[in-house]
C-alpha cells in the first residue's frame, strides 16, 4: 500500500506542478530555486519508498520516507508563495491558488501517513518513536509486551570460483545473513561479501589456497528459528538430519529446490563463471518464525 499511495502522491504533485507553471507570467531567481527545491524532494520518492519496502518498515527507512513526504508538502507551499509574491496583489494566480487547502491538507496527510507507518513498525516490534527521541521496543518480560514477528532474508550463494559478479552483490543487498556453500577459491571473495551481512561459509573441493583451506567442511547455523545445515557436496550430507530445517549445498552448479522428509534442500547454483550452458544463479531464502520460503535468482541471461 505505501508503494501505491506514494506514486499516487507523486502523480498529483506532478499534475498540479504542470498547471501551476503554465499559469504564471514571469519567473525570477527565487522561483527557480523554489522549483528546484520541490523537484529535489519529489526525486527522492522512488528511493525512499523502495528502501522502506526492502527493509520491511524498519525505523530509519520509515522515518526518512515520512520526512520526504512532509518536506515535499513544505516545498510545494514555498513554491506557491514565491510565485504569488512576484505577481500583482489579487492576481489571477493568487485567486486560483486561494487558501491552498489541498496543499496544506497534503502536509497533514503526509504527517498522518508517517505516524501510521511508525505505528506499524511498533506493532512489528522494531524501534518506535517517542517524544524526546527514539526508544527501544517494549521489554519481552512485561505482561503487555507484543510478540515479535521478524521476517529474515538470507542470501544463498555457491561456486563463485573467485568471481563476485556485480549482479550477485545487488541481489544480496539487504540480506540479513549470507550463506556460501563452497568453492570460493580465494579469500577475496569473502572479503567482498562480508560488508553486506554476516557470513556462514564452508569449504569446497576447490578451496585449497591460503585463507580458504582451513574453512569447515560443514556448518550449522540457526536463523530466525530455522536451523540451516551447509555442506558443499550433497553426497556428504549426513543421513541423520534431526532438527534441521534447510540443507544448503553446491558443487553441481545446478540450481535446485526440493523437499525430502520435511527438510528443504536448496542448491543455489553457481554465481561464478558459467559452466557449459548451466545458468548463473543464487537463491534467496525468507524465514518467518521458523517457516521458510526460497526462490532461485538468475543473475545473467
Amino acid at each position: 500500500m505505501p508503494y501505491v499511495l506514494s506514486f499516487i502522491y507523486v502523480g498529483i504533485y506532478w499534475n498540479n506542478h504542470h498547471h501551476l507553471i503554465h499559469a504564471i507570467r514571469r519567473v525570477n531567481g527565487p522561483v527557480l530555486w523554489a522549483n528546484l527545491h520541490l523537484l529535489f524532494w519529489l526525486s527522492l520518492f522512488p528511493f525512499t519508498t523502495n528502501w522502506m519496502g526492502e527493509n520491511h518498515l524498519s525505523p530509519v527507512p520509515t522515518a526518512c520516507y515520512g520526512f520526504v513526504l512532509f518536506m515535499t508538502a513544505i516545498a510545494w507551499d514555498i513554491l506557491t508563495r514565491t510565485l504569488i509574491s512576484i505577481h500583482a496583489e489579487n492576481s489571477a494566480l493568487e485567486r486560483a491558488v486561494g487558501a491552498d487547502r489541498k496543499g496544506k491538507l497534503s502536509g497533514a496527510l503526509s504527517h498522518g501517513h508517517h505516524r501510521q507507518l511508525l505505528a506499524a513498525v511498533d506493532r512489528r516490534g522494531h524501534l518506535r518513536a517517542r517524544r524526546g527521541g527514539w526508544a527501544g521496543a517494549r521489554p519481552a518480560h512485561r505482561a503487555h509486551a507484543r510478540k515479535r514477528r521478524i521476517v529474515m532474508r538470507v542470501g544463498l550463494i555457491s561456486d563463485t570460483h573467485n568471481l563476485v559478479r556485480p549482479e550477485a552483490l545487488e541481489a544480496l543487498r539487504g540480506c540479513a545473513h549470507i550463506v556460501h556453500a563452497g568453492d570460493i577459491c580465494k579469500r577475496d571473495v569473502l572479503d567482498t561479501l562480508a560488508p553486506l551481512a554476516p557470513l556462514t561459509v564452508v569449504r569446497g573441493n576447490n578451496d585449497l589456497g591460503e585463507g580458504v583451506a582451513d574453512l569447515p567442511g560443514q556448518a550449522r547455523v540457526e536463523l530466525c528459528g530455522a536451523i540451516i545445515l551447509v555442506v558443499h557436496d550433497i553426497a556428504d550430507v549426513p543421513k541423520q538430519l534431526d532438527g534441521v530445517d534447510v540443507v544448503v549445498t553446491g558443487h553441481s552448479h545446478k540450481p535446485s529446490i526440493e523437499r525430502r522428509d520435511g527438510v528443504l534442500f536448496v542448491n543455489p547454483g553457481s554465481a561464478g563463471p558459467r559452466r557449459f550452458r548451466l545458468p548463473v544463479t543464487l537463491a534467496l531464502l525468507e524465514i518467518d518464525a521458523g517457516k521458510v520460503d526460497v526462490h532461485i535468482v538468475p543473475l545473467v541471461q
